[in-house]
């Protein structure tokens, strides 16, 4: 019978989950041709960062590498974990002659 249920207890929702999910929906997936457009627009004669690798060697890289960087990106949208190596940078400063 209905009346032998449970009574309705709300979720205990944490602020930060609110965060995640208000966060999550303003958040679209990044598509393949935005990807590819993003490569073709990086500067090939750049210098490498931590990784090594440089706007050149991205790009060339064949459909199947694009594929797999459109997915990192979105699982890193979807996870909301950033790898530590995102967050560092190193800035070296170089004076100009007068």
């Amino acid at each position: 019978m209905w009346y032998d249920c449970q009574p309705y207890a709300p979720a205990v929702i944490t602020p930060q989950e609110i965060f995640l999910v208000l966060i999550s929906v303003r958040l679209k997936k990044f598509t393949l041709p935005e990807v590819r457009s993003a490569i073709k627009q990086l500067r090939s004669k750049k210098a490498p960062e931590r990784d090594l690798i440089t706007g050149e060697v991205v790009q060339v890289l064949p459909d199947i590498g694009i594929r797999v960087i459109t997915q990192i990106f979105n699982s890193v949208l979807r996870n909301w974990y950033f790898p530590g190596q995102w967050k560092v940078s190193q800035i070296i400063t170089v004076l100009m002659p007068e």
